[in-house]
């Protein structure tokens, strides 16, 4: 903690930046728990249930800055500043149950699939067909294919 009658000094990110005046570059703050770390990439998880993650690109390249947003707290996520032009990928899992592959929608994009129980219906005949001013006055039974 500083004195408050000590001078104040600029910030460390912005003697890093340096920034002139109308400067146009953007940054954006991430915070998260740093996963895996590559020249390549790093992924940055911003929850721990992990099941998303930021993926930023050539680190070395994009990221500016990084220190904990609670420091002196272990388990403290990272702070991280990046390039605002940056292409952050980002990743999410998630689990679904089998049966849903199954389905429709499935078995016309996924090849092996095969289609659940789909519900078709036949159009109407004129004398059914509805105009906006139209009062429905009689049922109308759709066909359901299993």
């Amino acid at each position: 903690m500083t004195n408050p009658s000590d001078p104040p000094v600029t910030h460390p990110i912005i003697e890093k930046l340096r920034p002139e005046s109308h400067d146009h570059r953007t940054h954006v703050v991430l915070v998260g728990y740093i996963g895996k770390v590559t020249d390549d990439f790093i992924q940055v998880y911003p929850t721990l249930d992990l099941s998303v993650y930021y993926r930023i690109p050539e680190p070395r390249k994009h990221l500016i800055s990084q220190e904990p947003a609670l420091p002196g707290v272990e388990s403290s996520p990272t702070r991280l500043v990046v390039d605002g032009s940056t292409k952050v990928h980002l990743v999410q899992s998630r689990s679904i149950e089998a049966s849903y592959l199954s389905g429709l929608i499935a078995s016309g994009h996924l090849p092996g699939t095969t289609g659940g129980p789909s519900v078709m219906s036949k159009t109407p005949p004129k004398s059914q067909q509805l105009s906006p001013t139209t009062v429905c006055t009689q049922d109308w039974d759709p066909i359901f294919e299993y």
